[in-house]
């Protein structure tokens, strides 16, 4: 079973909106007419993933409704609370049929498309049908580090029935016991979090299915053990204020001092140093953890000649991502699996942001998938979206009277100024393989240009000077005010030019600060320091 077509009509920033997931097909509702129209179907499409693999890319700036539609997708696939606030439907195919699932929407036009407990007069189907009936849901998300060293996950409930793959809580260690994981939410110290991240990081190294994966294919450094850090008067303090001291009444947990001496002596056994592939590696983490003891010490992974492996940032997110990619395989069953990865390239240098969807398809092929998968990304990197065919896009844009002027088929459908517009079959570009520059321009609307905004700022603080005095002439009243203000900038102008690195705007530039000069000194003036800067540039090759 796949999803392939959403619509909804009114959520948050969404309004009137249809969203395509599978290339094989173009739906469109046509709103006025309530008809649901296949307008293509490619029966010959042939996918450029892995076998039972479909991948979805959601892109666009912040504010376009990126996030909105991972809500949408999140409630409908559940059932979640303030279903009954939105109206919306869904199309899925089985593999030979299509199938219509509505919320509050009549389909007047029954096209050829399989209906299930619905009303075969109007075309339309069940109420109130969730996506999980068909589908187990995934949600991947490593959540945003704030600056306080607190991790906050503004993720949906825990009580949800999505299963969620990011920051977990100490119950983590229950030997991946399904029910126990639940999303991490404020609170969660950062602290905290690297010492889980070490602990499922260590558990994928370890793992012979993926051991040439990572250390030959990724080229990622090979762990041999684990040092603990940590200082022994720190326990001792936490342990003395968990005893209760003959006093009943104290808010302290008394098996706490008890713990502490269990991971003091079992330190002291292992010489605080963990080999990864032994029995001890679980036993320590579990120890740890059953006392919130998490962030009291520091771990780093070590080669077998004792030197500490500093894993880049990139690559303990990557790996951490993995792990939890293969835990969540594990738990495939009879259904097939969408998963939410939302944005992706978090934490990522470039360099790794253009091999994580590659890292990824491959690491599912090692497990050799059976059931249908489909991966639903919000992303802004292009990296991401150099890897994806257009029809696999789904572009977002803020409406507004630019966007209107951008595509003037666009259908507005009672659009206001900032609402979600899916402007996808208005986009020319086809993304895949293209270059990067041309996708942050086009694909990602960056209306700007591309330019950082400092830089920006003092390039046209130049442009500006020119154009408020290129028709300045001698006999005008303020023309030696501007030629005071010119010599007091001319050195920084001059500066400018000579560092900017587009070689066609440092020419420009270069050509309005000559034209000021002859403007304000003369065509002789300016030719003589001409020909001193060359001069000098001269003496500087010579030498």
């Amino acid at each position: 079973m796949e999803l392939v077509y959403l619509w909804v009509e009114d959520y948050k920033n969404i309004h009137y909106q249809g969203f395509n997931f599978n290339p094989r097909f173009e739906f469109e509702y046509i709103q006025d007419k309530k008809e649901l129209v296949l307008n293509k179907e490619n029966k010959d499409y042939v996918s450029i993933f892995p076998l039972n693999i479909n991948v979805t890319a959601i892109v666009g700036e912040n504010g376009s409704g990126k996030s909105s539609v991972f809500e949408v997708l999140s409630k409908i696939l559940t059932l979640n609370s303030g279903l009954e606030e939105f109206n919306y439907f869904y199309v899925l195919n089985n593999g030979s049929d299509n199938i219509c699932y509505s919320n509050n929407i009549n389909i007047e036009k029954n096209i050829s498309m399989q209906i299930v407990d619905g009303s075969l007069s109007h075309g339309t189907a069940s109420y109130n049908i969730a996506l999980n009936k068909h589908f187990d849901v995934n949600y991947l998300n490593i959540s945003h580090l704030e600056k306080d060293g607190i991790i906050k996950n503004d993720s949906p409930s825990p009580e949800d029935p999505i299963k969620y793959y990011g920051i977990y809580r100490k119950n983590d260690f229950d030997l991946y016991k399904e029910n126990s994981l639940y999303p991490t939410f404020s609170g969660f110290k950062l602290s905290q979090f690297n010492f889980f991240q070490t602990y499922a990081i260590g558990n994928l190294l370890v793992d012979d299915k993926y051991k040439k994966l990572f250390f030959e294919v990724f080229k990622i450094k090979q762990p041999y053990s684990i040092k603990i850090d940590y200082k022994k008067e720190d326990l001792e303090k936490i342990k003395f204020s968990n005893t209760p001291n003959g006093d009943p009444s104290r808010l302290v947990d008394a098996s706490v001092p008890e713990k502490i001496d269990k991971i003091l002596e079992f330190l002291i056994k292992i010489d605080n140093n963990l080999i990864i592939e032994s029995d001890d590696y679980k036993t320590f983490f579990t120890l740890v953890s059953s006392v919130n003891l998490e962030e009291e010490f520091q771990l780093t992974f070590q080669t077998e000649e004792n030197k500490t492996i500093k894993l880049s940032a990139g690559e303990k997110t990557i790996l951490f991502y993995l792990e939890r990619i293969d835990f969540m395989l594990s738990q495939f069953k009879s259904k097939s699996n969408i998963l939410l990865f939302d944005e992706i390239e978090l934490y990522l240098h470039p360099n790794w942001q253009k091999r994580i969807l590659k890292i990824i398809l491959d690491f599912i092929q090692e497990n050799k998938l059976v059931k249908n998968l489909h991966i639903i990304i919000a992303s802004h990197s292009p990296f991401i979206l150099s890897d994806l065919p257009k029809k696999n896009v789904i572009f977002l844009d803020k409406f507004d009277d630019e966007t209107k002027k951008k595509y003037p088929k666009l259908k507005i459908n009672g659009l206001e100024n900032g609402n979600c517009i899916n402007v996808s079959k208005y986009i020319e570009l086809n993304p895949f393989g293209a270059n990067i520059h041309t996708l942050l321009s086009h694909g990602f609307f960056m209306k700007d240009g591309l330019m950082g905004e400092f830089a920006k700022g003092k390039i046209e603080e130049i442009k500006k000077f020119y154009d408020e005095n290129k028709n300045l002439q001698k006999e005008d009243a303020n023309f030696q005010t501007q030629k005071d203000d010119y010599e007091a900038k001319e050195y920084n102008f001059r500066y400018i030019q000579s560092i900017i690195g587009e070689p066609f705007l440092k020419t420009i530039i270069g050509n309005y600060l000559d034209e000021l000069e002859i403007l304000f000194y003369g065509k002789k003036e300016f030719l003589k320091k001409e020909i001193e800067r060359l001069q000098e540039l001269e003496k500087s090759l010579n030498d």
